[in-house]
């Protein structure tokens, strides 16, 4: 829901935009004679999913768009620099020209980007300092974020990498803070060298920057190492306003108000259901930005909401992006499928940094031979075949059980491997016990062979000195009380579990080589959503400081481990070598068996 109300000022007596003065805005660089552009020179295809690109330059055509290093076109500022520096000269020393600029600053926020604020990415090594001077998209965004601020709603705003929408909440509260009395401008992001280092990778050190390239009687007594710049903490003598840092952590926001909170890779915070918690009070209006990071996260839930005001900044709406300039960012080599799908694709399904099974692939794609997301009869239940369940039992956590059924490979893949595991039912549910669970197994009425779990919590007694192992497998089982079910229920025929005391680095790569098999095994789309999105979401921790993945430790116990431990207990039972107990296997399983009837 992006149709919220427009606006460039909070102020009721703005100055009408048709007597805001006009600024120029960029150009795209285009050849007139003798210039140079740069250009794909040759492309090598490396593996399934790499090409190397080599760049070269070359003379460029007259009247064509010009190209720097990285293919991005190149904007021309020009008019809007000659416009910048005549307003400057201007008002220098003039109180009655100043008070004109400052009452168009007031009334809209674009004006005063376009005018006065300047951005710096260290990145472009020739010119690291330019002119915040605004695409379409970002005045779309600004004047949405207005809207937002004075109607006091909240936002969000789902994004690729490198589209400003950090520079954006650095201006709109600066804006705020100059030209409004009494207002309070949060940043927050989960460390505080984000919130704060003083540096401009910071968004306090962003704001800074800002400040200090603004002329001295704009910045509403506001001084550089005074007394109103602190740590985490911005303050304006002559609006008493302020601009503040705060963490993402639980108790973020539980104390003071603020007109507006920009939260900064909300898809990353930590806890973020304690967070969103905190800041519900905080402020009226509270703007999430942040690049995809996968579907189990508070982010992902609210973008898929289709009642949240949403901005999407896909690379697209970039002028100066390209398909040729970020094919060439694609291919750089620190450039994984989670990291592209995460900082350009915003694509949810396969952006979790640190994948368990980054092998996992949902998504078709030409030079792909097999996805293991299927849909139709290789993944729906068929009486001619067996059905294997496999159960991470639950104590305090959810029984995640999984049902399974081993079919002939499809023929155009047997040169990979005769057989596929389909994977076409699931079940998870909290508070089970083992009489439930066997009630639910045996109410599903399919014909089974095995029914697989981690012995280690297999044996864990209940209160009652019994263990899931006693209660599956007992013969006397009387009908009982569901607390689960609030009925009474029949617990079905006797279950008797198999499987290893289970380690779980092991079974990982069991269930890595299977994936790495095309055709080796399915998913039913169907059938088994919670698994699919467990398996595309399920990673290592992320260090804190240098944000990458700790993959020698092992996976989060999370919401999404279950059903992930339910197929790797299930897949090691079948196609493993018995690591987890340092034995050999005991069961010779053929590679395919059809029940008799």
């Amino acid at each position: 829901m992006a149709n919220s109300p427009m606006f460039l000022s909070l102020w009721e007596d703005a100055v009408p935009e048709s007597l805001v003065s006009g600024y120029p805005t960029y150009q795209l660089k285009q050849a007139v004679g003798g210039e140079t552009t740069y250009c794909i020179t040759s492309e090598t295809k490396v593996s399934a999913s790499r090409v190397a690109i080599e760049v070269g330059e070359r003379p460029a055509e007259q009247g064509e768009l010009l190209r720097d290093t990285s293919l991005r076109y190149i904007a021309d500022w020009t008019e809007n620099l000659i416009y910048r520096q005549r307003v400057e000269s201007l008002t220098s020393g003039n109180t009655g020209l100043q008070d004109i600029q400052k009452s168009f600053c007031k009334s809209s926020l674009l004006y005063f980007v376009n005018t006065f604020c300047w951005c710096l990415d260290p990145r472009r090594a020739q010119h690291p300092k330019t002119p915040f001077v605004t695409f379409p998209f970002q005045d779309d965004a600004l004047k949405w974020v207005v809207g937002l601020i004075r109607y006091g709603r909240s936002g969000l705003e789902e994004k690729s990498r490198e589209m400003g929408a950090s520079w954006m909440a650095v201006v709109t509260s600066v804006w705020l803070a100059l030209f409004y009395d009494m207002r309070e401008a949060l940043f927050m992001s989960m460390r505080e060298e984000d919130v704060d280092d003083r540096t401009p990778s910071s968004l306090m050190g962003k704001a800074r920057f800002c400040l200090n390239n603004l002329p001295e009687w704009m910045r509403a007594g506001w001084v550089e190492g005074g007394a109103n710049d602190n740590s985490m903490k911005l303050l304006f003598p002559e609006t008493k306003s302020s601009i503040k840092g705060i963490l993402s952590r639980g108790t973020a926001g539980r104390s003071g108000r603020a007109t507006v909170c920009f939260n900064d890779e909300f898809a990353f915070v930590e806890d973020s259901t304690a967070v969103l918690a905190a800041l519900s009070e905080l402020s009226n209006s509270k703007i999430y930005l942040s690049t995809a990071n996968g579907a189990g996260n508070e982010f992902y839930r609210m973008a898929d909401d289709p009642a949240t005001n949403k901005k999407t900044f896909h690379w697209t709406l970039h002028p100066l992006k390209n398909e040729e300039s970020q094919r060439l960012k694609r291919n750089e080599p620190d450039m994984t499928e989670e990291i592209w799908a995460s900082e350009q694709e915003i694509n949810y399904e396969v952006s979790t940094i640190g994948r368990v099974f980054p092998e996992f692939l949902s998504l078709t794609a030409d030079d792909i031979p097999w996805i293991h997301v299927q849909e139709g009869p290789m993944v729906e239940y068929e009486s001619a075949y067996d059905t294997y369940t496999s159960t991470d039992l639950g104590v305090s956590d959810p029984c995640s059980t999984l049902f399974m059924q081993i079919k002939p490979a499809p023929p155009e893949l047997e040169r990979y491997g005769k057989i596929c595991y389909c994977f076409f039912a699931e079940h998870e549910a909290r508070n089970m016990t083992a009489f439930d669970l066997r009630y639910y197994i045996n109410q599903q009425n399919y014909h089974y062979r095995d029914h697989v779990i981690d012995m280690r919590t297999g044996a864990a007694r209940d209160s009652g000195h019994r263990t899931w192992r006693d209660n599956l497998a007992d013969d006397e089982a009387k009908p009982y009380f569901s607390k689960f079910y609030h009925r009474n229920v029949e617990p079905g025929p006797p279950i008797i579990a198999v499987g290893h005391v289970h380690y779980v680095k092991p079974t990982l790569l069991v269930m890595r080589k299977l994936l790495n098999i095309p055709g080796a095994i399915a998913v039913s789309k169907h059938g088994c959503p919670n698994l699919i999105k467990a398996v595309q979401n399920w990673a290592f921790p992320i260090d804190k400081n240098t944000r990458l993945p700790i993959k020698d430790s092992d996976p989060n116990h999370d919401r999404w481990s279950h059903a992930c431990k339910s197929a790797l207990y299930l897949l090691d039972w079948l196609a493993g070598k018995g690591e987890n107990t340092g034995g050999k296997q005991e069961h010779n399983y053929p590679a395919l068996r059809l029940s008799v009837r």
